[in-house]
């Protein structure tokens, strides 16, 4: 055998090695069939489009995942706002999509709530897939959760888009119940909270956070003000603020309003 045929050889062994060790790549599904057609007139921002649909316009709310808000926001812009309405811009500005219904007609303010494809890519998947959006569950309209669910993981996992500063702090813990959420620092060195916020999503009460947690270590936010004897962060709420009963994903952000870390279970 020669030299150059053996150096091929064991290139090749390698490059199939890599290739196992490499994280599946998660497949989007081919579009439903029965979908609406409709022409995009403007991009709101980056989980909002107008369009025209049977000769009129209609708002659409992307079905199951928010963006950062924009200067649009009673609230004001959040971190990567601008960047997420820039890359639902470059996805469906100008052009023909196809849009999905899961439950729903509507939300609450008229929008229409849709699954939006374009070129046979779904775009509330492709913007988890960039880091721009983070799932957002209203049941009933879940179709595709576990599914979404598996793509920001990824994101995450990578570290695009808002999910830059992820896992610097984790919530291990959420307790309904007893009304507190467990954060916990998984890095060697420590980390400070000043600035930093938890909110309970689903009603949108903040907790602003203080102190440092060392590496390594853990604290408990309490919810109610008639927990402070417990020790740890204490928010004073008067009441409870994380639901038994529905989906309140609890979110961590830092002194900059960037997500650090959510838990939508």
């Amino acid at each position: 055998m020669t030299h150059l045929r053996l150096k091929f050889i064991l290139f090749a062994i390698l490059m199939t090695a890599l290739a196992a060790c490499a994280p599946a790549e998660i497949p989007s599904p081919p579009p439903p069939d029965n979908l609406q057609s409709a022409e995009v007139v403007a991009v709101i921002d980056g989980d909002t489009i107008d369009v025209m649909l049977f000769g009129q316009k209609y708002r659409v709310r992307y079905t199951l995942i928010n963006t950062p808000e924009t200067e649009h926001s009673p609230g004001g812009a959040e971190p990567f706002g601008a960047e997420a309405t820039a890359a639902n811009r470059a996805l469906v500005e100008g052009k023909t999509v196809q849009l999905e219904k899961d439950v729903s007609e509507t939300d609450r303010y008229g929008r229409l709530l849709r699954y939006v494809y374009v070129d046979g890519v779904m775009v509330n998947e492709e913007l988890l897939r960039q880091g721009m959006a983070h799932v957002a569950t209203f049941p009933p309209d879940v179709k595709y959760v576990d599914r979404f669910l598996a793509v920001q993981k990824e994101a995450q996992a990578a570290g695009r888009g808002i999910w830059g500063n992820y896992g610097r702090v984790v919530i291990s813990t959420v307790d309904p119940v007893a009304e507190f959420v467990e954060l916990r620092n998984p890095q060697a060195t420590a980390q400070t909270l000043d600035g930093w916020t938890l909110v309970s999503e689903r009603g949108n009460q903040r907790c602003p956070l203080r102190g440092t947690l060392p590496g390594g270590g853990s604290v408990r936010v309490w919810a109610r003000a008639s927990d402070a004897a417990q020790g740890g962060i204490n928010c004073g709420f008067s009441e409870s603020i994380w639901s038994n009963s529905n989906p309140d994903p609890a979110v961590l952000l830092d002194a900059d309003g960037l997500e650090v870390y959510r838990r939508d279970e």
